[in-house]
């Protein structure tokens, strides 16, 4: 094909006008003297309207708007170019442009790119000033907005469809417009449609391109695109050629040119069809639109970023689960990371383990979410809890499954990158693909998102052991409800069973036949029985006293363990004694030791339950050859206790057990009972190699009424006349028939009013009252007795059986009168009233009566 034959004058005027782009040619002293009808459309104005008026007569700032400054700054722009005589490029401005009446009138805000050009004459005197602008209207507000690359290409092509429609009858050439054909800031060109070789370029396509003008009118549209696109050329080329000329303009979409260097970049490309000489061509105008692209692009990324936070963000406010957080945002994360595979990892830094909270990839992979594996496969720890990143080759890693499995789904090379939230290292983010390098904002994006994941999954931790808490501080309230209710029922059998075991008790001492005596003892142990049952009812509710006296401790241990030999055979524990011979009894609460060993042998119990090996536990006792210390040692054989939870499990409701199995508060309670006497408890366990609770207790002297109580021998007294206060006739008439016994004359009144009445009638050495009676209760029976009888008031002893409530006991405590606790025997009763009127201080029995003060 041979080339075209080079043109002396072409129509540059018709080139001018029918230009896509936006121009205005001024006079030195800023007259219009010629525009493009790309700019008159623009400006919704006229030539007839603008030609020969001066530029800011026809283009004033909006004067509804104070802040405007377009016209300022244009103004400035071409007194420099007058000035300097050179180009002036402007930054975007805000310029509005005057509304016709027709159209609404007012000012219709636009944005504007303007460059101002001087163009001399023959003697180097400047003669124009080519204005040329381009109207970012529609660029500057996607932008705002944050739109994609595909709003802006509809723009354009919106916008090329309008000019298509609106291009003027071209007229005849002036020898001006050659110049502003040579000087267009934009890369323009004509071609020959059928040859597709260059017939003309203009200086800004020679300079951007960097081809020279005689090169470019050798070549041809196509050895400016790289070979890809050339089939595509090719194709939009033949469907011009094929159609009918309409000299339309015509968006031609997004192209990529190679420049002379072999760079590619991205170009919009505005064409128009024109008869150029006398052969069928196209004008063409090419905008450089890589840097724009490479913009949006970061845009997006920046957008997809926003995004990806406020995801997290949303799923912390929705309260959602640790997992659910991450696996929310992980995929999304991913794809802007681009990388085959990600991972969120919780650290188990204790057991030296890992777990996935989540993972995504395009590759299936056999290591699921929440399988653990080493921590070896995040690299330097230490360096982690420091927040440095950590770059892992799978290549060389030691042989394991979770290495082939890596492997085998494509990934070479990941980084980790820490999750630090509260100054602690909870996990990591890792991704990864075939191999690296990890870019700079990749790095940037991957720590962005791992910090905002550690706060909300630490976050969403607390959330659940708060959950926890709560619902196990709710299950103890219940337990305690319960407790109080047992409580309540206890103390409503002990004044039946005093009645019972008094009686017995009377049956027993008092019958000659062995039948009888045999019947009454059976009746007794019965009775007995049922106390030691309201006994345990009191201690499970927290309201029995706690009863120190000589504990056999080897004895306690047996009877816990007894009560808990059936689970314990069914599980298959064995247990082994290694206890002490000649151990000194302990001066303890007897019922709370029995608790604590229950506690301990339970909690090993259930810490081996499931466990293959061999499940035994081991309860050791000796004494301290150098300190007055009884040693307890429970072992256990479980799978023991991770180190960095063996200072949490005293704290109260702490518990590693599952929902609804334990509230926590065992082992806070036996810290409680040891400390309460004065011992303590220490824990020492090796994952793997059982659990071992350390018991110190002290060795106590018992008080001296308690050693000697005994064998105290009390001095005759002479008979007593006695009144009886108590609301249950049969405990009053039992407890009349015991001190009978003695040789004591005794009366009773039902209620306190009717033994106030008894009082005034008749002298009495000593009065028995219950504490809770209709009418006049105990406590105003006391204090009415103590007013009018001061003598009495000295001479009083208590019956309850409601020891433990506060109000109760500051009563007792405030009398200092002696007490004794339903139910009770005839010969404990006996005894304190043979002390009581003796005027001995009586002695402290356990369960049953405290000492005057």
């Amino acid at each position: 094909m041979g080339q075209p034959a080079k043109l002396e004058h072409p129509d540059f005027r018709i080139l001018f006008e029918s230009a896509p782009a936006l121009y205005l040619v001024l006079t030195p002293d800023l007259n219009i003297v010629a525009v493009s009808d790309a700019y008159l459309r623009a400006t919704m104005t006229t030539r007839e309207q603008i030609l020969g008026r001066g530029l800011f007569d026809v283009f004033p700032d909006n004067p509804d708007d104070p802040n405007a400054s377009g016209a300022r700054n244009l103004k400035a722009s071409l007194d420099r170019v007058r000035e300097q005589g050179a180009a002036d490029i402007m930054a975007v401005q805000k310029y509005d442009i005057r509304r016709p009446e027709s159209e609404g009138g007012g000012f219709e805000e636009r944005f504007w790119s303007p460059v101002n050009s001087p163009v001399f004459g023959p003697s180097h005197e400047m003669e124009y000033i080519i204005h040329r602008v381009e109207d970012v209207t529609d660029f500057v507000r996607l932008k705002q907005r944050g739109s994609e690359q595909e709003k802006v290409t509809e723009e354009l092509r919106s916008l090329a469809e309008r000019m298509e429609t609106e291009v003027s009858i071209r007229t005849e050439e002036v020898a001006t417009f050659q110049l502003l054909f040579s000087r267009n800031p934009l890369p323009m060109w004509v071609y020959d449609v059928e040859t597709l070789g260059f017939l003309e370029v203009n200086a800004t396509a020679v300079v951007h391109y960097g081809y020279s003008r005689e090169e470019f009118l050798r070549m041809r549209i196509v050895d400016i695109r790289p070979s890809s696109e050339v089939p595509r050329l090719t194709t939009t080329v033949q469907r011009m050629a094929s159609e009918t000329q309409d000299q339309t303009i015509r968006h031609a979409g997004t192209w990529q040119h190679r420049l002379k260097n072999g760079r590619i970049i991205d170009v919009e490309v505005i064409s128009q069809s024109l008869t150029f000489a006398g052969r069928r061509a196209a004008l063409v105008v090419a905008m450089d639109v890589t840097e724009l692209k490479r913009t949006q692009q970061t845009l997006a990324k920046h957008a997809e970023r926003l995004r990806i936070l406020h995801e997290i963000d949303r799923a912390l406010v929705a309260e959602e689960a640790p997992a659910a957080i991450a696996e929310a945002v992980l995929r999304p994360l991913r794809d802007l990371l681009g990388v085959p595979r990600a991972v969120v990892n919780m650290f188990d830094l204790a057991a030296g383990e890992v777990e996935w909270l989540a993972a995504v990839g395009r590759r299936r992979i056999h290591v699921g979410p929440g399988v653990r594996y080493s921590l070896q496969l995040m690299g330097d720890i230490e360096a982690l809890r420091r927040g440095e990143l950590q770059v892992i080759d799978v290549d060389a890693l030691p042989p394991s499954a979770e290495a082939e499995a890596l492997l085998a789904s494509g990934v070479h090379l990941y980084m980790v990158v820490p999750m630090i939230a509260g100054g602690e290292l909870i996990g990591a983010l890792s991704f990864g693909g075939p191999a690296g390098p990890f870019p700079a904002e990749q790095v940037s994006i991957a720590q962005e998102a791992a910090m905002q994941l550690a706060i909300a999954i630490a976050q969403a931790r607390l959330r659940e052991r708060v959950k926890e808490r709560t619902q196990q501080l709710l299950q103890s309230e219940k337990l305690a409800t319960m407790g109080s209710l047992l409580a309540g029922v206890a103390h409503e059998l002990n004044n039946p069973l005093a009645v019972v075991l008094g009686f017995a008790h009377l049956l027993r001492d008092g019958a000659r036949e062995l039948a009888t005596q045999q019947r009454a003892g059976k009746i007794l142990g019965a009775a007995e029985r049922c106390a030691r049952i309201v006994k345990n009812f009191l201690a499970l509710a927290r309201q029995h006293p706690p009863e120190r006296g000589a504990v056999n401790l080897h004895e306690v241990l047996q009877e816990a363990v007894e009560l808990l030999a059936y689970p314990l055979r069914i599980d298959t524990v064995r247990v082994t004694f290694c206890l002490a011979d000649g151990l000194p009894a302990l001066w303890a609460d007897g019922h709370q030791l029995h608790q604590l060993l229950v506690n301990l042998i339970a909690n090993a119990h259930q810490a081996m339950r499931g466990q293959a090996r061999e499940r035994q536990i081991v309860i050791t006792t000796r004494r301290d050859p150098d300190r007055p210390t009884v040693l307890l040692e429970v072992t256990d054989t479980g799978p023991g206790i991770p180190r960095d939870i063996q200072q949490r499990i005293f704290d109260p409701f702490f518990t590693t057990k599952p929902p609804g199995e334990g509230t926590g508060l065992g082992l806070s309670l036996c810290r409680g009972i040891i400390e309460g006497h004065g011992g303590s408890i220490a824990v020492a366990s090796e994952p793997g190699h059982g659990t071992t609770f350390r018991i110190e207790l002290p060795l106590v002297t018992p008080p001296a009424a308690a050693r000697d109580g005994t064998a105290e021998s009390l001095p005759a007294i002479a008979s007593q006349r006695i009144l009886v206060v108590d609301d249950e006739a049969e405990i009053a008439a039992m407890v009349a028939e015991a001190l009978q016994l003695d040789g004591h004359a005794v009366e009773t009144a039902e209620n306190g009013a009717a033994a106030l009445i008894m009082l005034e009638r008749a002298d009495y050495d000593l009065v028995l009252t219950d504490t809770k009676m209709p009418i006049v209760t105990g406590e105003d029976f006391y204090r009415e007795l103590a007013r009018r009888f001061p003598a009495l008031g000295q001479r009083i002893i208590f019956m309850t059986g409601d020891v433990m409530s506060p109000e109760k006991r500051a009563f007792l405590d405030a009398t200092g009168a002696p007490w004794v606790s339903k139910p009770f025997t005839p010969q404990e009763l006996r005894r304190l009233v043979h002390r009581v009127a003796a005027g001995l201080r009586p002695t402290h029995a356990p369960l049953k009566t405290r000492p005057r003060r």
